[in-house]
């Protein structure tokens, strides 16, 4: 059975996704609070942290880290970036305001020039007044690799709190 490639971008209605029971909601909401939560408190450069980080790639503004869990199992990888911004709180939260999908192309197409594609899959907790800068979402993007790798594609539970 042969392969087909996709092109990409996917048209807007490609993904069908089935809709999430409570119960799933809550379990992938609590998933992306708990790794948040980890990676905030080891997000540390330094020996203190659980993490072991590697420099993967710099240019003058921007710090990408790749970071193995030492206390968790080799298949664990995190992305850290690192970067100065003269804004204020609401101006920096507003970068990163990517609750659609056209929204996100836009985001990544700016800001990640390796990502060739995304969708915004599911939105799990949505932004509120009470709290309009936190949102929860399920994501997907494919990355683009250097030969002779095929592209990777990735789903991801974005928390921002």
């Amino acid at each position: 059975m042969q392969r087909r490639r996709l092109a990409h971008p996917l048209p807007p209605d490609f993904f069908q996704c089935p809709v999430l029971t409570s119960s799933e909601a809550d379990a992938m909401i609590a998933s992306g609070v708990d790794a948040l939560k980890h990676l905030v408190m080891h997000a540390r450069l330094d020996d203190t942290s659980a993490y072991k980080w590697k420099l993967e790639r710099a240019t003058q503004d921007l710090q990408v880290y790749v970071g193995s869990d030492l206390t968790k199992s080799k298949g664990t990888v995190v992305f850290m970036s690192v970067t100065e911004l003269h804004a204020t709180l609401d101006e920096a939260a507003s970068l990163l305001e990517c609750d659609t999908s056209d929204s996100y192309r836009t985001f990544i197409q700016r800001y990640n020039k390796d990502v060739i594609d995304c969708a915004v899959l599911a939105t799990l907790a949505p932004r509120t007044p009470t709290y309009p800068r936190n949102y929860i979402g399920l994501k997907w993007f494919v990355q683009e690799t250097p030969l002779p790798c095929r592209n990777r594609d990735f789903c991801v539970v974005e928390v921002r709190l």
